[in-house]
């Protein structure tokens, strides 16, 4: 049976953090920015699609370049994730962008940074999970889902069925996505402190 300590360990937020979210920070640093305005549209869109290109490339596929068409394709699923818990749009993004609010292209560039953390640290739960999570035995997969549940339970607030670990053992996307929410909520607070 596989180990819930082992488990745990790696999804624990200093393993993600050295494993998945510091190449973001460093990525985020590193992005040469002129400016803290953008003059149109055009140039908003030149300078996601560049910032998108340069986290594909140092975070997700290293070395890997994308098209200016897939590259604001992407930027734009970022900053749409991120709208998702917030208001606004597209357009209010560009207006930020070009009039200094809410951070200008800085907080632009935060949203997107935030938003690539988000999924890729989902993606890396979810890779745990399916190496740590024996598919071959449904006992042991339930037993692992429930100790999971009784020792990280207080992350996943109300959403998550406690009683009922069966019902997360064959596809526990949304126990992973409530996890990382857990996660991401506990960091933002703590950096409120």
């Amino acid at each position: 049976m596989p180990s819930i300590l082992a488990l745990l360990d790696a999804i624990s937020e200093a393993k993600i953090t050295e494993r998945v979210t510091s190449r973001f920070d460093e990525a985020r640093i590193r992005f040469p920015l002129q400016s803290n305005l953008v003059g149109d549209y055009d140039a908003f869109a030149r300078l996601i699609a560049a910032y998108a290109n340069h986290l594909y490339q140092h975070c997700v596929t290293p070395g890997a370049m994308l098209s200016r068409g897939e590259a604001e394709s992407v930027a734009k699923e970022w900053l749409e994730r991120s709208l998702r818990r917030g208001e606004g749009n597209i357009a209010s993004l560009y207006r930020d962008a070009s009039d200094g609010l809410n951070g200008g292209v800085l907080g632009i560039i935060e949203r997107m940074t935030s938003s690539a953390k988000s999924q890729a640290t989902e993606r890396y739960i979810r890779h745990v999970f399916d190496t740590q999570v024996a598919p071959h035995s449904w006992a042991d997969r339930v037993e692992i889902i429930r100790q999971f549940i009784s020792e990280c339970g207080s992350r996943f607030g109300g959403e998550i069925d406690h009683r009922h670990p069966e019902r997360y053992a064959h596809d526990y996307t949304s126990l992973v996505q409530s996890y990382a929410d857990g996660l991401r909520n506990t960091t933002a607070k703590l950096r409120g402190l």
